[in-house]
């Protein structure tokens, strides 16, 4: 029975790492399926009107799914590369940032699925998650601070 425990466990945290396998036999980002998952809960695209409720429901589901770390930068980058054991870098890609990056890029494109296109035109040139998420912040702060402040 530890056995059976020890092996579920390892598989289940080894899977943020290593893709999914579908039947074709190709990998699968566990982060695209997650955001498969995500997408179908979010109802609302972000416009000039409604970003109040956008938010919301966004921060609900990110909560949800533990990926709102993605966006508050309670995570930094790993290294790109791994360090040898004298501390030096070496040529070896980092499996840790291989996974932060595939995260980061789900959540790029599942935010960029929220926007309309509108308030996507806002985000051309970001190339994160975090760049689309301040950018957007500061274009609607004021928008979110009126509203609290009204109600």
């Amino acid at each position: 029975m530890a056995s059976a425990q020890s092996n579920s466990s390892s598989s289940s945290s080894s899977s943020s790492a290593m893709p999914a396998m579908v039947s074709s036999g190709l990998p699968v980002n566990s982060s695209l399926l997650l955001l498969s998952n995500m997408s179908s809960m979010m109802t609302v695209k972000l416009d000039y009107g409604n970003y109040v409720v956008w938010k919301h429901q966004i921060e609900v589901i990110l909560d949800t799914y533990s990926m709102i770390d993605v966006l508050d930068n309670s995570i930094i980058a790993p290294e790109r590369f791994l360090k040898d054991s004298s501390g030096n870098v070496t040529t070896e890609i980092n499996p840790a940032f291989i996974a932060w990056k595939n995260r980061e890029q789900a959540m790029f494109t599942f935010l960029n699925s929220t926007l309309s296109p509108a308030i996507l035109a806002l985000t051309v040139g970001q190339k994160s998650a975090r760049g689309v998420w301040r950018v957007l912040e500061k274009r609607f702060a004021s928008i979110s601070r009126s509203h609290v402040i009204s109600c």
